[in-house]
């Protein structure tokens, strides 16, 4: 990758958005891993990110799929 880019990068992931989106796929990994998380231990933005991740994931594996099958 070029320096650039990761640059680029490192201020993504290390930004607001990045970070939450972070604790948003950790968690669920968490949860496919079978940990027990309660609501109360998630926090609303956590759960709306995760929600969106779950919703993009879907949309990629769709397109995808549309892709292979033609």
């Amino acid at each position: 990758m070029l320096p650039w880019r990761v640059g680029k990068l490192d201020a993504a992931q290390t930004s607001e958005a990045g970070l939450l989106i972070r604790r948003a796929l950790d968690l669920r990994a968490a949860l496919n891993l079978g940990i027990h998380i309660s609501l109360d231990d998630i926090r609303a933005d956590e759960f709306y990110a995760m929600l969106i991740v779950d919703d993009e994931r879907n949309q990629l594996e769709c397109e995808l799929a549309s892709t292979m099958g033609k």
